[in-house]
């Protein structure tokens, strides 16, 4: 056998090697993360600390990263102009309404208050009126209990944020039941 052979055996023995050493990585990294799947779904913490060797030369250049392109995105709606305008009317005829009524409420319990209040009346009247033109509230009162006009629309996604529970060196020992989950 000739130099040029045992040089070549050589390289392929350690060719298979680290072969071998990738493959029994890979199947390591995959198990681990077989493991944190596992885990996370049981406690939101642990996929944190999962990772707790640093990786070797040859696994960092093996490594595969697997790029998503993103999902375009949805058709958005398109609303007509018209029926929005036709919304922004009625809506603002249902306030005005609900105003009217509370200022005839009103005047009526003054004039319930002041027996016959015939001119004062009139300039109130020009003034709430006026202050309606404007949108300024007339009256004060609640809503509670009561349907308000385009109140059903919200865009808003109140997103909580979850308060982690201690799992380890719990004060007590570990023999006893979780503390309650809470969302801040």
């Amino acid at each position: 056998m000739t130099d040029r052979d045992r040089d070549r055996d050589r390289d392929r023995t350690r060719d298979r090697e680290r072969e071998r050493r990738r493959d029994k990585d890979d199947r390591d990294r995959d198990r681990d993360r077989a493991r944190s799947k596992r885990s996370r779904s049981r406690s939101p913490d642990r996929g944190r600390s999962r990772h707790l060797r640093s990786p070797s030369p040859s696994e960092r250049s093996h490594r595969r990263r697997h790029h998503r392109t993103p999902s375009p995105d949805p058709p958005r709606k398109r609303h007509r102009r018209d029926s929005t305008e036709e919304e922004h009317k009625e809506t603002k005829k249902a306030v005005s309404d609900f105003v009217d009524g509370i200022v005839k409420e009103q005047q009526q319990k003054q004039q319930k208050d002041n027996g016959d209040g015939g001119g004062e009346a009139e300039g109130n009247e020009d003034e709430l009126e006026m202050m309606k033109m404007f949108g300024i509230p007339t009256g004060f009162d609640s809503t509670k209990g009561k349907p308000v006009p385009g109140a059903d629309v919200s865009g808003v996604r109140a997103v909580t944020k979850r308060q982690p529970r201690q799992y380890m060196n719990r004060r007590g020992g570990f023999n006893r039941p979780l503390p309650a989950e809470k969302n801040r």
